[in-house]
């Protein structure tokens, strides 16, 4: 069920018991460092449009959400930068019973890599890839017991890029399938806390039986988690999360990658107007560098929210994170930190302003440390 708009919320299009929700927003952004490289920093002006729809039922039983968007930036110098992102998403709750639902999601679009992404292979434009990936969830309630299983599948596509030096960088033998089983269950041993336990298993498949320099990239892996969801208050909620993962490479001349997993959130309403939120997370992810079998994603983020009034919103935000390789000596370390204010004028129209410091430092020579400074300004309108 829909919850009702604000003053300062869209109320969007109804046709019976189906709202539609449009917007567009423009963005003009300056980054001081598109290439991100350590010397030689090029900077440049870029428009971002983006349209988007999101489609929602209110029906008293079952559910659909239904959302689209594109991104279109536009680079004032450097046009070789220029992206056409899409997304199309679906997901469907069939409520079998009040203890039983299933959920079923699915989804397609096109995607870049941003400069200074950990894979980035530095090509004369940024990487494109199309990612295609399903779901399917069971969850069922025994009294204070909930169950929960399912399976999930992702799609990568990546396009070759033009090489710096000439010819073109394959970018074939990234293409892979992930397919995942998972089952959880929880138990709420008091009002407003829940225990639960939690197993996944996945197969990742490449497209390709061995890649460019004649390594088999298939692995298996699984992981393993114990953890804690708390609502303390209206006020406080949030979950946290230890266990241990693991990813075996098919390929012997891989490194197999195994340690702790994590991960944890906080959503805490200081007062009516503040409110702070904490995310961090542990994923392991594949890596295209010769001999490394992946690498520990390590990313942490500290976000505040204060009203200044029911329609002007600061936020202000501070984020780590490390991406740690196995079977190459590369330790990355990620950072940044930002603000934003946002001033709507009413349900239909808003005008924001925001700022980015965005940096990396390697140890790895083949790899740039780079700082950056992101400037932007936009408009957004709804309804």
């Amino acid at each position: 069920m829909l919850t009702t708009p604000g003053p300062y919320d869209p109320i969007g299009f109804r046709a019976g018991p189906i709202f539609f929700f449009p917007s567009v927003s423009v963005q003009g952004i300056y980054n001081d460092n598109i290439y991100a490289e350590e010397t030689n920093k090029r900077g440049d002006e870029l428009l971002v449009i983006r349209p988007e729809l999101q489609v929602q039922t209110d029906w008293s039983r079952h559910e659909v959400q239904l959302y689209a968007m594109g991104e279109f930036g536009l680079y004032e110098g450097f046009t070789d930068e220029d992206y056409q992102d899409y997304l199309f998403q679906g997901r469907f709750r069939l409520d079998v019973s009040r203890a039983t639902n299933i959920i079923f999601e699915a989804g397609h679009g096109r995607d870049h890599q941003q400069r200074g992404d950990p894979e980035e292979v530095e090509g004369l434009e940024p990487t494109e890839f199309d990612l295609t990936d399903a779901k399917v969830q069971v969850n069922q309630a025994l009294g204070r017991l909930k169950l929960s299983g399912g399976g999930s599948f992702r799609k990568y596509d990546f396009n070759d890029v033009e090489a710096v030096g000439g010819g073109f960088i394959n970018n074939d033998d990234r293409d892979r399938d992930i397919f995942v089983a998972n089952a959880k269950a929880a138990f709420e041993f008091s009002p407003g806390y829940s225990a639960y336990a939690e197993f996944s298993y996945n197969w990742r498949d490449f497209d390709d039986l061995v890649d460019d320099v004649g390594i088999n990239r298939d692995s298996k892996g699984f992981e393993l988690n114990a953890g804690l969801t708390f609502e303390l208050t209206n006020l406080i909620q949030g979950s946290i999360y230890g266990g241990y993962m693991q990813q075996d490479p098919e390929d012997p001349a891989l490194q197999k990658i195994k340690g702790p997993a994590f991960g944890a959130s906080l959503d805490w309403n200081v007062t009516p107007l503040t409110t702070v939120g904490l995310k961090g997370q542990r994923t392991i992810e594949d890596s295209q560098f010769a001999l490394s079998s992946g690498y520990f994603a390590d990313r942490g983020r500290l976000t505040v929210d204060h009203k200044i009034r029911e329609n002007i919103i600061i936020s202000v935000f501070g984020e780590i994170g490390q991406d740690d390789y196995r079977g190459i000596a590369r330790n990355d370390f990620r950072y940044g930190v930002g603000g934003s204010l946002e001033w709507r004028f009413n349900r239909h129209f808003a005008a924001n302003v925001a700022y980015s410091y965005q940096g990396r430092d390697s140890n790895f020579a083949a790899i740039e440390d780079f700082n950056r400074n992101l400037v932007s300004v936009g408009l957004k309108a709804r309804y």
